[in-house]
């Protein structure tokens, strides 16, 4: 037996923001379930029990919203500094 589909919206974002040359920021959005409807479990159906015919619990996890921060900088400050951590050149 085949019930009703149980619809399910989730919903990332992500926006970097430069900041100079050598640094930036990321900033993180995600949100799990995003509009978060009802959507009960069947009633128990157990004869002989008190909860016969009681909605107990439901079906789906609550809205769940997560949020990241990001920065990422470059402690190099002279671009001929970067050589020193370069690949060294093959000789032809």
């Amino acid at each position: 037996m085949c019930g009703a589909g149980l619809p399910n919206f989730d919903f990332p974002t992500f926006e970097a923001f430069a900041i100079g040359e050598r640094r930036s920021r990321g900033f993180r959005a995600e949100f799990f379930h995003l509009f978060s409807n009802s959507h009960f479990a069947s009633p128990v159906n157990t004869f002989g029990v008190a909860a016969l015919g009681r909605i107990s619990s439901t079906v789906l996890r609550p809205r769940e919203i997560r949020l990241g921060l990001r920065f990422k900088f470059s402690w190099l400050h002279r671009p001929e500094a970067c050589e020193a951590f370069a690949a060294p050149k093959l000789l032809a």
